[in-house]
């Protein structure tokens, strides 16, 4: 008597049970809602009571071998993405065997760095977004990942490709003469032939650029 909350435990194979209830003296109004897959877990709840008073009943259907869903973690808190690109966010769940591992992705900039159902990113602008990924059992249990879409050859960072960015360039080669190394950002988007330096190669790249689009 009291107990409102209830746990049953199932093997892995089992189908979920359908719970049935009769009313009682003093029951008036009774509500049974599950989950509609057979194979899964979840909560099955028990609504009784009558137009002055109701109690909600619960029994939590876990596997065995498995429990809830405890901790979401992206691998990669910031992550720089060139424009056109894709790349997948991967997360790690606590416990691994979660129950109930379903997610669900969310991108706060669509336009800029859209996310799919399986948290694959695709770049489609110059700019920021933070995806964020949640359990869909419950999204209280988050973590969010920032992700940059840059342009090759955009040092300057606004999103295009111009004279500004063959001079930056030439900035950034004037200082490694002077043996100050450019930063991980400048040779992101000013490496342009892909060997991981700032080069003359790379200014002439970026002014091929230029007179492709001029």
């Amino acid at each position: 008597p009291g107990q409102t909350a209830y746990t049953i435990t199932l093997p892995q194979s089992a189908d979920m049970p359908v719970l049935t209830a009769q009313t009682t003296t003093g029951v008036a109004q009774l509500k049974i809602t599950q989950p509609t897959a057979a194979n899964t877990t979840g909560k099955i709840t028990v609504t009784a009571g009558n137009p002055f008073f109701k109690q909600n009943y619960t029994v939590n259907v876990i596997r065995e071998g498995s429990g809830p869903l405890t901790g979401i973690e992206v691998k990669t808190p910031e992550l720089a993405v060139e424009e056109g690109k894709e790349a997948k966010l991967e997360v790690v769940l606590t416990p691994a065997d979660a129950a109930d591992k379903a997610l669900a992705y969310e991108s706060s900039n669509p336009a800029v760095a859209a996310v799919d159902e399986t948290g694959r990113i695709t770049a489609l602008d110059s700019g920021t977004a933070v995806i964020t990924v949640a359990s869909k059992a419950d999204p209280t249990l988050k973590a969010t990942c920032t992700v940059t879409v840059y342009v090759k050859g955009d040092l300057t960072g606004d999103g295009n490709v111009n004279i500004s960015d063959v001079m930056a360039a030439c900035k950034v080669l004037a200082r490694k003469s002077a043996d100050q190394q450019p930063t991980p950002d400048e040779v992101l988007r000013g490496d342009v032939n892909g060997d991981t330096y700032v080069t003359i190669t790379d200014i002439m790249a970026i002014c091929k650029i230029l007179a492709e689009r001029a």
